[in-house]
């Protein structure tokens, strides 16, 4: 198992998180796959909530707890939506995340 920086309870910054938003939604409207939107991550140099290099899994699973919200709680989620309020994303950038087909990303 790979080593862990950070402690996966802890709640980061709300620019963190609007930076993993911001990409996950440009590399939809590329048409990326996983893969692709890993290494864009890993390019940026914007680590995993946990400190780690992003993988295709990883990017996959960060979309499936977005689009189910309910069945799995989410910082991510959360922080989109404090986003949302504040008018610092548009509900309209964030609604391609949840019609996103994971299954046809891979």
């Amino acid at each position: 198992m790979r080593e862990r920086i950070f402690n996966p309870n802890i709640t980061h910054s709300l620019p963190y998180y609007k930076s993993v938003l911001t990409e996950l939604i440009a590399g939809h409207t590329e048409n990326q796959s996983h893969k692709q939107m890993a290494d864009r991550f890993n390019g940026l140099k914007i680590k995993t909530s946990t400190g780690l290099e992003w993988t295709s899994e990883n990017v996959k699973g960060v979309l499936k707890r977005l689009r189910n919200h309910h069945k799995y709680p989410c910082k991510l989620y959360r922080a989109m939506l404090e986003l949302v309020y504040t008018d610092e994303l548009k509900k309209e950038q964030t609604l391609p995340l949840f019609d996103f087909p994971i299954q046809d990303r891979m």
